[in-house]
């Protein structure tokens, strides 16, 4: 991923620490930094608002993943690559 991408990530990052205490917040951070560039993003669904999406993001030592289902209706009847092979393209 580019610079731009990761300052991106890493602010995604900060952002779920700041959701727990403080101390445990200090520890995640700690674990991203000591990853420094061994950061993975894979992303799989849609990029439109409301649309069903899976991210995870990996490193050595920690993994976070969310899935947010569609959460518009649509009369697509599209049919998308299967997770495991989406997710074989990372950011």
């Amino acid at each position: 991923m580019n610079a731009k991408q990761f300052e991106k990530l890493t602010a995604l990052l900060d952002e779920y620490a700041g959701n727990v205490p403080n101390q445990l917040a200090e520890a995640r951070m700690e674990q991203i930094h000591k990853a420094g560039k061994n950061l993975h993003f894979a992303w799989a669904g849609g990029v439109e608002r409301g649309e069903g999406h899976y991210y995870r993001i990996q490193a050595p030592t920690f993994l976070s993943n969310t899935i947010a289902r569609r959460t518009t209706p649509t009369t697509s009847t599209r049919s998308g690559a299967t997770t495991r092979e989406t997710l074989g393209r990372i950011c």
